[in-house]
């Protein structure tokens, strides 16, 4: 295959002329961390100074653990293996591309047994070469070189001898700026949606318990106070099985089998499909519709509510009218249950996901063997529910659905965030996208 001008063929793929490939000895020094025996119980200490083995380096980070610290007195000891600020840390043992750069946080911690210290030299930027160590293609080279039987185990001569590709030292630094850059448009993300999310928690326990009021609703109106706790004066509690118009559970193991399973027909959920308040697309498995309606009452149809009673107990979510399909086959650990019109499914869902209803839900909750509720659909059945009017139920459900619609439109506006740092983080340590 022709090259690119500007290009060339190395031991590490095709990078810039200007660029080098070199073996990481000459660009680095290497310090494996102490031998376990050099610790001993007298040492550790709570607060003292924080280790620093594979455990503790995460997505680039370094994340002590307030029960791994040691004393200064014995920090002084093992003074050779101390953390100055630019190194590199890097797990060698268990999964390989764990490392980090040593911040001013860090400067002084304690290199562990399981990591070992990278020291670059002037002309070799850490946070750059951080980023080559913790790349696959690194990764792949450096796993398939080290030993270990069961768990894999780095030492100096395999990091000594790694090809890895050098830019000049300004376009390292320019390169780790802006990967660094995309690492902190990302966590700010994450935090948004944090703050959205907790936003939202509270939001649910102020109005699913009517402590909050929306515009329109309860002018004028007091306080009583019931077996829920206190809630507005024009709402009343209902016992769920007093709403229900009908609930069944799953089908049996026996009744449905890998075999039944078609490419398309009628869904067969899973606890994916209701990891939210509201039915989720994307189904493994369907069923034809002779077998689904062999099954009777362990198909749902839109406007029932799903709720896992085995497993991962207190999933909830309602099959709205505006659903894909009709009808949708429960699993065996599912039940499904309609409801009176004067109930929207949709309430229900929320409010057994809220703190009050999801306490309540799972105070049925077995305590061997797989998590369950006990008699499911009895437990169920004779659950209490606070009940607003129709009509101030589904302003609610608005809210809430409004804010659950905007923490999954951040959460994918972040995904495809990642995603664009994969590919540019691939692109510029191999020169295919220049920044000088």
């Amino acid at each position: 295959m022709e090259l690119t001008t500007g290009y060339k063929q190395t031991e590490v793929g095709v990078i810039p002329e200007d660029w080098d490939a070199v073996p990481l000895g000459k660009l680095c020094a290497f310090k494996t961390g102490p031998f376990g025996s050099a610790l001993h119980k007298s040492d550790y200490t709570s607060g003292g100074i924080p280790l620093v083995n594979p455990m503790h380096i995460v997505d680039g980070r370094i994340s002590p653990s307030d029960n791994m610290t040691i004393t200064a007195q014995a920090a002084r000891k093992l003074s050779d293996f101390l953390l100055r600020r630019g190194d590199i840390v890097i797990g060698r043992r268990g999964d390989m591309g764990r490392c980090a750069v040593v911040g001013e946080a860090e400067d002084g911690w304690l290199c562990g047994t399981g990591s070992m210290i990278v020291r670059t030299v002037p002309s070799a930027d850490p946070a750059f070469f951080q980023r080559v160590l913790s790349s696959p293609p690194a990764i792949g080279k450096i796993t398939d070189s080290s030993v270990g039987s069961t768990m894999v185990n780095l030492n100096q001569g395999t990091l000594r001898g790694l090809v890895v590709q050098a830019p000049p030292l300004e376009e390292q630094r320019t390169i780790a700026v802006a990967l660094s850059d995309a690492d902190e448009l990302i966590a700010s993300m994450d935090t948004l949606i944090a703050k959205k999310r907790e936003l939202k928690r509270a939001a649910m326990q102020q109005l699913l318990t009517g402590k909050t009021r929306l515009p329109g609703f309860g002018k004028g109106k007091g306080i009583k106070q019931t077996d829920l706790g206190e809630i507005p004066e024009d709402w009343c509690i209902a016992k769920v099985g007093d709403v229900l118009v009908e609930i069944s559970m799953g089908p049996f193991g026996s009744d449905i089998k890998v075999s039944n399973f078609i490419s398309d027909g009628v869904p067969v959920l899973s606890g994916e499909n209701i990891r939210t308040h509201v039915l989720k697309d994307g189904f493994r498995n369907f069923v034809t519709y002779q077998k689904a309606k062999s099954l009777k009452k362990a198909v749902a149809s839109r406007g029932d509510l799903v709720v896992t009673h085995r497993g991962t107990i207190g999933q909830i979510a309602y099959i709205p009218d505006s659903s894909a399909y009709e009808n949708y086959v429960i699993s065996q650990s599912q039940f499904r249950a309609r409801f009176k019109d004067e109930v929207k499914p949709i309430w229900v869902a929320l409010f057994f996901l809220s703190e009050s209803g999801a306490t309540k839900l799972l105070e049925g909750k077995g305590h061997t063997g797989v998590p369950a509720i006990a008699q499911a659909t009895t437990t169920f059945r004779k659950l209490h529910i606070p009940l607003p009017s129709k009509d101030e139920q589904a302003a609610i459900a608005a809210v809430l659905s409004d804010m659950d619609a905007d923490v999954a439109n951040l959460e994918s506006q972040c995904e495809k965030a990642r995603a664009i740092r994969q590919g540019m983080t691939q692109a510029l340590l191999i020169g295919r996208i220049r920044l000088v």
